[in-house]
């Protein structure tokens, strides 16, 4: 049995509801209900919506059934976009590998994990735009390459603020954080 058929067999348990009885409510099939229950099927979203209102709970109840919250892994995500002082494009590399290795285990990193790589592409493709315009532009007009420094400083620093900022956040369990969304890329 998997977690989402046994999670389901447990709310349909505590509700006092037989396989037949939440079927019918659900407008389902007992068969498909008993398939979902086993573990050998998914059921597809308007049977999940169906089984959802039929037992009167939200999805969310049954989708993060068997995940874990792991406030430390999420602040080590959102710490480890840093990683770009060390290593080119660390800051999508190292947070990526972290989102694939745990984003079916806890909860809200699916989410955050996506939010964090969109945000720091479109922010990776903006300073190497940046840096290439201004190397390849004169920038005597512009008061040399200190307005480049300048430029990368400041996109940097914009970066750090607001990977710190969420950090705080994320560790005191205030709020779920989200970048600002330039694109959607993931």
């Amino acid at each position: 049995m998997n977690l989402l058929g046994k999670r389901l067999t447990g709310l349909r348990k505590q509700k006092g509801f037989t396989q037949e009885e939440l079927a019918d409510r659900a407008n389902i099939h007992t068969r498909t209900l008993q398939r979902i229950e086993k573990g050998e099927t998914e059921p597809r979203g308007h049977t999940l919506n169906n089984l959802c209102h039929a037992l009167n709970i939200d999805a969310e109840e049954i989708l993060t059934y068997g995940k874990e919250e792991d406030r430390q892994y999420l602040v080590v995500l959102h710490l480890s976009v840093l990683s770009f002082f060390i290593l080119p494009l660390g800051n999508i590399i190292v947070p990526l590998l972290m989102w694939l290795n745990k984003r079916k285990k806890i909860i809200s990193l699916n989410e955050q994990g996506i939010n964090i790589l969109n945000f720091q592409i479109i922010w990776t493709v903006i300073i190497y735009g940046v840096f290439v315009l201004f190397a390849l532009a004169k920038l005597e007009s512009w008061g040399g390459y200190g307005f480049l420094l300048y430029a990368l400083v400041f996109l940097c620093a914009a970066n750090v603020i607001l990977v710190i900022s969420f950090t705080i956040l994320i560790s005191k369990g205030k709020v779920k954080p989200y970048y600002p969304r330039l694109l959607k890329i993931l």
